[in-house]
């Protein structure tokens, strides 16, 4: 009976045991602890890590010491495969945008990406989301490139120096969106991004298969506060190629907050490219 009772205790200990590894496992945060290109601590090994995790992972940042933190590129970052969030706000001092008009963020991370890409959101990565960083490149350089379905892109000041205020080295692209559902700022104040000095602010483009975004809110061609010029050659560029059909493209709305500042785009605020009679767009 001893040994019955055992055997039993036994088993359902067992039983728990199999219903615990069957659990999801549960999502990591990895946390950035320097400016190092690379090694132990970095934003590099941090992306690294969290590709190879389970879960939508989260990257933070601690990094010692008050005031702007540089990350200057060596290479581009590795592609982002799992879907993570990569938030900039979690340093130390950082502060997301409050006002309706302006934007006040205060970001404590900057990327230098030297003349390399920064951030490739690959397909494999859908709901990732990119918030809270200063990021500069230079031509031929693209700052955030996303073919991750339902990407969030947000609260970022993109081709301007780290305040804001001025030109901090342009790129291609701020941002390039080449899936569907992206969302490019937002209604609210802190969802705001700045983006300026690149050769074009955001570019929707449908290769082959669709893409599609929503892009709100946005300072595009001026500084933070609004009131001046950083010149773009355009704000926004939804191209459908050639036999190639683009989805839907929101640029501002009816909502409070919904609409963008587009100003100081040499070229044009808003260009709509049908890549040939053959390509197609769904709404803009």
């Amino acid at each position: 009976m001893y040994l019955l009772r055992k055997l039993a205790r036994l088993g359902a200990f067992g039983a728990s045991a199999v219903l615990l590894a069957g659990r999801p496992v549960a999502a990591a945060t990895f946390t950035v602890t320097n400016t190092s290109d690379s090694g132990a601590g970095s934003l590099r090994q941090a992306i690294t890590d969290a590709n190879t995790a389970a879960g939508a992972d989260t990257i933070a940042f601690a990094i010692p010491g008050a005031g702007l933190h540089t990350i200057t590129l060596a290479g581009s970052f590795p592609a982002v495969t799992g879907s993570v969030t990569i938030d900039g706000y979690t340093q130390p001092g950082s502060s997301a945008n409050t006002l309706a008009v302006g934007d006040d963020a205060v970001l404590q991370v900057e990327i230098n990406v030297n003349g390399f890409s920064a951030f490739q959101i690959n397909s494999t990565a859908p709901n990732s989301v990119i918030r809270g960083l200063a990021m500069r490149g230079s031509n031929g350089s693209a700052l955030i490139l996303v073919f991750a379905d339902n990407t969030t892109i947000q609260g970022n000041f993109l081709g301007t120096n780290a305040a804001g205020t001025a030109l901090g080295g342009g790129s291609s692209y701020g941002v390039f969106v080449g899936a569907a559902n992206a969302l490019v700022g937002g209604t609210a104040p802190a969802q705001r991004n700045v983006i300026a000095g690149n050769s074009v602010g955001i570019n929707v483009q449908s290769g082959s298969s669709s893409a599609s975004a929503v892009i709100q809110g946005n300072y595009l061609g001026t500084n933070a506060s609004g009131t001046a010029v950083i010149t773009s050659n355009y704000g926004v560029v939804a191209i459908a190629g050639t036999a190639d059909v683009l989805g839907a493209v929101t640029i501002g709305g009816t909502a409070a907050g919904a609409g963008n500042l587009i100003a100081g785009n040499a070229l044009g605020g808003i260009r709509i490219d049908l890549g040939g009679s053959s390509g197609t767009i769904g709404a803009v």
